[in-house]
């Protein structure tokens, strides 16, 4: 499939020339896309595909990948308590919390990937399409994936000297300017310079006291160099970074629910809960809660040909990623769980292939190499939580002479904790693609590829102070007198590891996974005599193992998980009718998933409900897409989609995401909506010979869904707690432009009847927590090119 802001009749202010990424006919237009790293019309490729042009990104004011929910049919985002973002393709995703998990649905930029979730933030600026490819990938990308993978495809260098700009203001005095400059810079250099700038004010609002909370500073950039020395060979260069200074975002308590019941404080228990505004929220107030975060990024491609049907392509590419920021994850003014994080990425990636065409058939021979470091440190501020009060009081006499001794009858009391994690992941791997014109009108297609993966992790929680060295001893003389703990007390200090390993005693988790697998893929398209695609593919797809990086108590919620698995069958078809001025686009897919990971709650002896990653055995997922593009009149274009998802556990016994032990045959997956929705229409019409105006507007709807795994018997109260509500947005855009397209100014309002939604709901220490979705905008856009 593909989806509607491809196709526009009448051209909006462009970032790149329109002979670049259209193909010149009556009608709807298609883009070309990659998505078999070559250039075919998307009507050819047999395979789901949502592609966004760049110039529908700007005029609907896509500048994150959270507003791509509006544009690619079944496709869910959210971020978690620490910012890390979540994607989720047709049901199929992973919400961790640490830096080094590996993502269901992966990122490139250019086909260079970006390995982790974080990374991805600030890619969305001055491209020529995004282009997002369903279902199991691992066959052509580097990076193996069972959901999909986002391809961002940058504006390139053009041939003459070209540049422009793209502004935006709106509500909370959020401003975005994007600016570039391209063009040759001798007879065989040309490059190409954007920049981007987010500022905006405060949006969030404290409801018991006068205080906000949502500024916005944002800078982002990138260098392309093409360099053709000779007809044979070509370098590209892309040189990225991007700076984010902006206030980490406060959650709103949707419930108590402390850890602890004896254990929790009145001002916690009694917590006004927040007014059903998305502005509203409360966090700890004196906190700093602005990010340090920036990335960059230095990659080169060379292209070769080797014969005249034979090219060799090297992508090399080496990243460095930082976050510093303080998270309130409660959403009030207590410390029961708030957070200050570090991390660092190290990322090196090589591929080396080799392509070409023998007759019918186009192939693809290559292999690839990455080596990642990643660290990661947190500080928990556990001041007010329920479960670092008292702790061991009222127990009974534990200590060798029938008394609590060091720790004293009252208990103990501790206030902050920190966790740190280590990983180190090497992966090589070497694959194979062929596609086979049998006939004029059919296609064989067949793609494998080898993975191994090595991957050594390090976790361990630690003693910040003398408190939490004696929480260390208290914990081992616990577990002594019940008898699970059978060798010596180990003397713990402030600094040292708290984790307790399989004997009880501290010491660093240690995690190690050796992995390999194939993934492939097979498919056959069918080319009528009407030009509609008819396709059916069989693919299966992995996601690699993970170790945990957990502030953990014992060293079971840091035991690694094995790689998961998911065969996918689609068929589909792409059908372009009444001469060109509708396509129709539909297809049915059936997931078999094996290991899906997960995070449960497990119940612990000591400090109640602490977290863990596991595999779900079984479970499948179902479902089908249909999407219509139409010009039924000149300047007139509608499109509308639908998704329909089922997802089952087949086969799990085990915790649950509120620590409840059942049977959970049955349950859905979270960010599994079972219906997903979207329409938009744009009426272009002259009022001058100089002058065009033009009105649209979009809509979308998701049904309900759940953010956490078996939410029937969730431990906060039961049923409906982690119910993610559904929920309709609307959008409006009008305003003129030029019909050379050479400048643009609009106004826009996006959510005008400001929704309250919700994008996310976690369990959080002592509180059930929600992250609500931006409420309604609206300003002015002004485009230009020079």
């Amino acid at each position: 499939m593909s989806t509607s802001p491809l196709y526009a009749q009448s051209a909006p202010v462009s970032a790149t020339p329109p002979q670049a990424n259209e193909i010149a006919q009556p009608g709807i237009q298609e883009i070309v896309v990659t998505a078999q790293k070559r250039a075919q019309s998307i009507n050819n490729v047999g395979m789901s595909i949502a592609a966004i042009s760049g110039d529908a990104l700007i005029e609907r004011g896509i500048s994150t990948a959270a507003d791509l929910v509006k544009t690619v049919p079944g496709f869910a985002y959210a971020e978690t308590a620490l910012g890390v973002p979540i994607y989720t393709l047709r049901g199929v995703g992973f919400v961790d919390q640490s830096l080094s998990a590996g993502p269901t649905v992966s990122v490139y930029v250019d086909e260079v990937p970006l390995p982790y979730s974080f990374m991805t933030k600030g890619a969305i600026f001055d491209l020529e399409r995004v282009e997002v490819l369903k279902g199991p990938q691992g066959t052509l990308y580097g990076q193996n994936s069972t959901g999909g993978a986002f391809n961002y495809i940058a504006a390139k260098p053009t041939n003459d000297f070209s540049a422009g700009v793209d502004a935006e203001y709106g509500r909370f005095n959020t401003l975005d300017v994007t600016g570039f400059v391209s063009g040759p810079l001798s007879s065989t250099l040309k490059g190409r310079l954007a920049v981007r700038t987010v500022q905006g004010g405060d949006w969030q609002k404290s409801y018991t006291r006068n205080d906000r909370l949502g500024r916005q500073e944002q800078w982002q950039g990138r260098a392309l160099l093409d360099w053709e020395p000779t007809d044979r060979l070509s370098v590209q260069i892309n040189a990225t970074g991007w700076i984010d200074k902006s206030d980490t975002i406060a959650p709103q308590v949707r419930k108590i629910d402390p850890q602890v019941p004896a254990g929790v404080i009145p001002g916690v228990a009694n917590y006004p809960l927040p007014p059903a505004d998305p502005r509203a929220a409360d966090w700890t107030p004196d906190r700093d809660y602005a990010r340090d975060d920036w990335f960059w990024m230095a990659a080169g491609r060379i292209n070769y040909d080797l014969t005249n049907d034979v090219r060799l392509v090297s992508i090399t590419a080496y990243q460095k990623f930082s976050t510093k920021a303080f998270y309130d994850n409660d959403g009030y003014t207590f410390l029961t769980g708030d957070r200050y994080g570090t991390g660092t990425v190290e990322a090196f990636s090589q591929e080396l292939r080799v392509e070409g065409e023998n007759g019918p058939i186009q192939w693809i021979l290559g292999g690839n190499y990455s080596h990642h470091k990643v660290h990661q440190l947190f500080t928990y501020y556990l001041k007010d939580a329920s479960n670092a009060h008292g702790v061991f009081a009222g127990l009974g006499p534990i200590g060798p002479n029938g008394e609590l001794g060091f720790i004293g009858p009252e208990g103990l009391d501790f206030a902050t904790s920190n966790g740190l994690s280590d990983n180190t992941i090497k992966s090589y791997a070497v694959f194979a693609n062929a596609e086979w014109e049998i006939t004029p009108s059919l296609t064989l297609q067949g793609g494998l590829r080898y993975t191994k993966t090595n991957r050594d992790g390090r976790s361990c929680a630690v003693a910040t102070d003398a408190s939490g060295a004696a929480l260390s001893l208290g914990t081992q003389q616990f577990y002594t007198n019940i008898g699970t703990k059978t060798t010596p007390i180990m003397p713990v200090s402030p600094g040292d590891c708290t984790t307790l390993d399989e004997n009880f005693n501290p010491a660093p988790s240690f995690g190690r996974l050796r992995e390999d697998n194939v993934s492939w893929r097979v498919g056959l398209n069918y080319k009528t005599p009407g030009s509609t695609l008819l396709y059916a593919n069989v693919s299966r797809g992995y996601k690699a193992g993970s170790i945990p990086a957990f502030s953990a108590s014992t060293y079971t919620s840091n035991i690694p998980v094995k790689q998961e698995s998911l065969l996918a069958y689609e068929v589909g078809f792409k059908a372009p009718l009444f001469g060109r001025t509708m396509q129709l686009n539909g297809a049915a897919f059936y997931y078999d998933y094996s290991d899906k990971q997960i995070y449960v709650l497990l119940q612990d002896l000591v400090f109640g409900g602490i977290q863990q990653l596991v595999n779900i055995p079984k479970s499948r997922l179902q479902g089908a897409e249909l999407e219509l593009v139409w010009q039924p009149a000149r300047g007139l274009n509608i499109s509308a989609s639908g998704t329909y998802l089922d997802s089952k556990i087949k086969e799990y016994t085990g915790y649950n995401a509120g620590g409840i032990f059942a049977d959970y045959a049955g349950e859905s997956f979270p960010y599994a909506a079972k219906w997903q929705l979207a329409g938009d229409a744009q009426y272009d019409f002259p009022i001058s010979s100089s002058m065009e105006a033009y009105v649209g507007g979009a809509v979308n709807y998701h049904s309900r869904t759940t953010a956490a795994f078996g939410n029937d018997l969730l431990i906060a109260g039961g049923k409906g707690n982690y119910d993610l509500n559904p929920y309709v947005l609307v959008d409006l855009r009008a305003g003129v432009k030029s019909p050379d397209g050479k400048w643009r100014v609009g106004l826009f309002g996006r959510n005008i009847f400001n929704k309250y939604y919700w994008t996310t709901v976690e369990k959080q220490q002592d509180a059930v927590i929600r992250y609500a979705g931006k409420p309604a905008t609206y300003g002015i856009q002004l485009s230009t090119r020079f």
